[in-house]
């Protein structure tokens, strides 16, 4: 399987960091040169995607693309599969066996994988598959956040792209939200698999107090937030209400991602 880590050629830190940490575990991976803001424009038109009206700061716009470009190279590639990482992410222990081939995804069915932890609970279907080194995949019913390490097959690369042209400027959110929220409630979408315990995790989420790889982008998402504007009275229930509707019924299905 092929592994392709996201990452700016202007941050020759993070990508001694991508280094050390793949080639621990012996993972082959290759980087992929993120897309940067003064790309934007002309790669979401290409793609027909309507990036510009979108309430998104420039660095999630461009983190947007890189993730959408990554995908169509796949396409063209004619790859079975991809693994997709971030440049701040740290491998889980054995990681190099679900990394290093792609029997374990063809034999379960497998084309849309989600790798990473947030470290939250979350929402599982109780059928769950069995894994090797003790861990399992279940479907994922509900968002868990961030796009650090997935693994996607051909036909999840097509899907989500088609389900990105598919959306006017203002219902384009950043990537993640795309991939592992609004995408859950697209009718004919393929079912996310989260596996855990987690093989990856970004470096913020295991250590908060280090931050020696800061991201620009969520330092401006956190800027962007006091700018956003306001839901209306409709929206504002219904988010309460789907936030009432997990609470009361969900607790019994949800679990904590923990990262081993």
């Amino acid at each position: 399987m092929k592994c392709k880590v996201i990452s700016l050629q202007s941050k020759p830190e993070r990508r001694a960091h991508i280094t050390q940490e793949f080639g621990k575990q012996g993972i082959d991976f290759e980087f992929f040169d993120a897309i940067t803001p003064d790309q934007v424009t002309r790669l979401a038109k290409q793609h027909g995607l309507a990036l510009d009206g979108a309430f998104l700061t420039e660095g999630e716009k461009a983190c947007f693309m890189s993730h959408v470009c990554l995908w169509q190279q796949m396409i063209d590639e004619n790859l079975s599969y991809l693994a997709v990482f971030e440049d701040d992410v740290y491998l889980g222990e054995n990681a190099h066996l679900f990394f290093g081939d792609d029997g374990w995804l063809k034999d379960n069915d497998l084309d849309f994988v989600k790798t990473e932890t947030f470290l939250q609970e979350r929402k599982l279907e109780n059928d769950a598959i069995i894994l090797m080194d003790n861990r399992q995949a279940a479907r994922l019913k509900e968002q868990h956040l961030g796009t650090a390490g997935y693994i996607i097959g051909l036909k999840a690369a097509t899907s989500l792209i088609k389900y990105a042209q598919s959306l006017p400027s203002q219902e384009i959110s950043a990537i993640d939200q795309l991939m592992f929220n609004h995408y859950l409630d697209v009718l004919d979408g393929l079912p996310i698999y989260q596996i855990y315990p987690a093989l990856c995790a970004q470096e913020f989420i295991l250590f908060p107090n280090q931050n020696s790889m800061p991201s620009s982008i969520e330092i401006a998402r956190k800027q962007s937030k006091q700018n956003k504007p306001k839901r209306s009275l409709s929206e504002k229930i219904k988010g309460e209400l789907s936030n009432a509707v997990r609470k009361s019924f969900g607790k019994f299905y949800r679990i904590k991602i923990d990262f081993r």
